[in-house]
């Protein structure tokens, strides 16, 4: 799901995923990319809910920030 939030003049685009597997967040930061080109944004947000049993809070917790072509994108796992 793509969100764009806008607050006063600033647009912070934001995609959700659900994990379903190792191609989750890859797939997740070529979509969020191509939104980002769209809005001429170059920081955003991909946050993944990993609603699996058997993963611990330790693999479903976590923030990291990629950084490619020019792009800022955060990825937050919940």
């Amino acid at each position: 799901m793509g969100l764009c939030v806008r607050y006063g003049p600033n647009k912070y685009p934001i995609e959700i995923k659900l994990h379903y597997g190792p191609k989750t967040v890859p797939e997740g930061l070529e979509q969020l990319a191509g939104y980002m080109d769209q809005m001429g944004e170059k920081v955003g947000w991909l946050v993944v809910f990993d609603r699996r049993e058997e993963a611990n809070w330790e693999e479903r917790i976590y923030w990291k920030t990629e950084a490619e072509g020019g792009r800022t994108i955060h990825v937050v796992g919940a």
